[in-house]
């Protein structure tokens, strides 16, 4: 079941109106900016819902102001991706699928000259939610093949799961690497257990710090593997919790 949690946790956020969308929700939102000269821009803002007012969405001044403070600089000027890139996700019997999205491309518009502004679409993506396309290369036709092994990894409070689509010497040497990691984690952590256990009140407290130190690192990791696997066929596909 491991395998799959990541998935289960996207259906969750997709369909079912419970504590982490009421709290974590966000939108891939597409709009279209007219400006004065006749020059129509479309593109992707990652919009959280924290800071919008659902019922002044239609208003264009406030939606310019809104999209400006998006990149964390109020500078009268809109940052936003030219593409969103869709990723279909796979139970594991191939039963059913649904869709996590990132975005690429990089592009700006000033505010100032703007005509009109309006929102097209939007879709909904908890931000708790993560997705990085480690290969950087243009063609991303392979990302609608089936991945041909994925590998789970749990940190304290994030988790990924690595959808391999290419073998490579390096995802080969990710997987030794995790899997040695994964041996000498469950040995430090017996061993610590077994010092807790044994010892009196000071050094179950020493230890159980030192435990939860163990346990923190493991995020970490995280950022370890995907710089690892920086330019293969992998897509990293998470979440993170407070």
């Amino acid at each position: 079941m491991q395998a799959i949690r990541p998935l289960l946790l996207f259906v969750l956020m997709a369909f079912f109106p419970f504590r982490g969308l009421a709290e974590y929700n966000a939108w891939y939102t597409e709009f279209e900016a007219r400006a004065e000269n006749g020059t129509i821009h479309r593109g992707f803002i990652y919009l959280v819902a924290a800071y919008a007012k659902e019922d002044s969405l239609q208003d264009e001044a406030y939606l310019a102001r809104l999209f400006d403070r998006m990149d964390g600089k109020a500078n009268d000027s809109i940052s936003y991706a030219t593409d969103l890139i869709s990723y279909p996700v796979y139970a594991e019997d191939f039963s059913d699928t649904i869709f996590s999205y990132t975005t690429r491309g990089k592009a700006s518009l000033p505010v100032k000259g703007l005509k009109s502004l309006k929102i097209t679409n939007r879709i909904a993506y908890s931000y708790i939610n993560t997705m990085r396309i480690l290969d950087h290369g243009p063609n991303l036709d392979w990302l609608n093949e089936k991945p041909l092994r994925k590998v789970w990894f749990s940190g304290y409070l994030c988790e990924r799961t690595f959808f391999i689509h290419k073998e490579s010497e390096r995802t080969r040497q990710f997987t030794a690497a995790l899997l040695k990691y994964e041996e000498t984690f469950e040995k430090q952590k017996q061993e610590m257990e077994a010092s807790a256990q044994n010892g009196d009140a000071k050094t179950r407290e020493a230890v159980e710090e030192q435990l939860e130190q163990l346990k923190e690192r493991r995020d970490k990791k995280i950022q370890f593997w995907e710089e690892m696997l920086k330019g293969e066929k992998v897509v990293s596909l998470g979440s993170c919790s407070c």
